[in-house]
């Protein structure tokens, strides 16, 4: 089965570690998703710039965007994993191993259903 895990992060904690503040953690992050690939676990993936450099698209009688995130949350949405699991208790137990739990990252788990195109 086919999960998507959505990285929720505190994006000044994380650009504090990204900056050289958890050069270990960083290192241990990468190597983990190797292993992933290694494994067959991860489809696809990436990483997102800071939330201040989106848009928002709002919908309604007329649609309107506006700068930045639409959430006011000190979360933001900081990345995607595809992955490959079992079920979706599995697909939770391989993304609670991943070593940026400990710098504070929170992974929601959704099944993923095909999106059929004509």
């Amino acid at each position: 089965m086919r999960f998507v895990a959505l990285g929720f992060i505190d994006q000044v904690k994380w650009a504090n570690m990204l900056d050289g503040g958890e050069p270990a953690l960083v290192q241990e992050i990468q190597t983990y998703d190797e292993s992933l690939i290694a494994d067959g676990y991860f489809v696809g993936g990436e990483t997102l710039v800071p939330s201040s450099r989106s848009i928002t698209v709002h919908g309604g009688r007329k649609p309107s965007t506006t700068d930045g995130p639409f959430a006011e949350t000190k979360e933001q949405l900081g990345g995607i994993i595809f992955l490959e699991a079992r079920d979706q208790k599995h697909a939770a137990q391989l993304m609670s191993q991943h070593p940026s739990i400990r710098g504070g990252a929170s992974w929601e788990i959704r099944p993923v259903t095909q999106l059929y195109l004509s």
